[in-house]
């Protein structure tokens, strides 16, 4: 529900998914369809959505069913960001349940064969309230550049999907 300001520029037809009921009626004021669901069990057919577009969901989970349950109703493009469990704020939130390595995502995208799949990092932004210095812009620009070839070294990983041609459509 977040994201839909952002999606529906550039959608025709989107669809919020939450298990939160307030985030879905946000969504549905923003005059986008809202579903009540868990990641765990997505209530669509297999193929359903072009793009799947899931931020900061499935680490919520005990396994990598949120994964699936996206690459499952996904038919295209699959953006999936997650925290890095190296970095210390995963491991200082609770509800981070689902225990996974970068390799271990990588994996689990491509065992399905539907994908070929990347992870990559998105870069670092530091408040600058925090520092008593100004970040300049060009490294900040180097620093996104380079950690998203690096996905190890920054806070946030990017799972990316795009439908493998050898992959039949349903």
């Amino acid at each position: 529900a977040v994201y839909t300001i952002f999606l529906e520029r550039f959608a025709h037809h989107y669809v919020a998914v939450d298990g939160d009921p307030k985030f879905v009626i946000m969504s549905k004021s923003l005059s986008c369809d809202g579903i009540v669901a868990s990641a765990a069990n997505l209530p669509f057919r297999d193929d359903s959505f072009d793009l799947v577009y899931a931020s900061e969901v499935v680490e919520h989970l005990p396994s990598m069913v949120g994964l699936t349950e996206c690459a499952r109703i996904c038919q295209k493009i699959l953006i999936i960001t997650l925290p890095n469990p190296y970095w210390p704020h995963y491991k200082a939130d609770p509800t981070h349940l689902l225990r996974y390595t970068i390799s271990s995502l990588k994996a689990h995208l491509d065992k399905s064969r539907k994908f070929r799949s990347a992870i990559r990092g998105l870069g670092i932004e530091l408040p600058a309230t925090q520092y008593p210095f100004s970040i300049p812009n060009w490294f900040k620009i180097l620093s996104l550049f380079a950690l998203f070839f690096l996905p190890l070294f920054s806070p946030t990983l990017l799972c990316l999907g795009v439908r493998s041609p050898e992959a039949k459509a349903h």
